[in-house]
């Protein structure tokens, strides 16, 4: 089961299934309704081959890190600890398998600041040269998305 923070899964699963009913692309766009006034959302890549995880620069910046690409333990080690196996396996799922995942976990800085997060990705399939058909994921693609939270000014 994926790692939920409760609030937001039926969001999560409608979107999941939006996007895989979807003809497969190469980009995910929620030109559906204007997102901005709610949540900050940004794409991120993976690259199967090294591990290595492109993340954008605001990102980067809420997951604490000081550059753009980081490994999935790195990622996950920011994330609430209840939550980090099933994020693993997730990721371990779309590393061996085309697929579509999504979670929802929180950021835990230093500082004992929180940050919400979502996570919708979908892995893309290496075609056979000879066959056309998929061979094995080669990268993983998908949106990060942070609500925002007004922040109580009085406390």
């Amino acid at each position: 089961m994926p790692a939920t923070l409760g609030v937001g899964v039926n969001v999560l699963h409608n979107v999941k299934l939006a996007l895989s009913s979807e003809q497969q692309t190469d980009e995910i766009s929620f030109k559906a309704f204007e997102l901005s006034s709610y949540a900050l959302t940004e794409e991120w890549t993976s690259d199967l081959g090294n591990g290595v995880l492109h993340l954008g620069a605001n990102t980067a910046d809420l997951h604490g890190f000081k550059t753009r690409e980081c490994g999935l333990l790195t990622m996950v080690r920011s994330y609430d600890p209840r939550d980090r196996s099933a994020i693993l396996d997730l990721f371990e799922k779309a590393a061996t398998q085309t697929t579509s995942f999504c979670f929802a976990t929180t950021i835990l800085h230093e500082t004992a600041q929180k940050q919400p997060v979502f996570c919708i990705g979908r892995s893309m399939a290496m075609l056979s040269s000879t066959t056309e058909k998929a061979v094995a994921p080669c990268t993983i693609k998908g949106v990060f998305i942070f609500p925002v939270i007004a922040r109580d000014r009085t406390h």
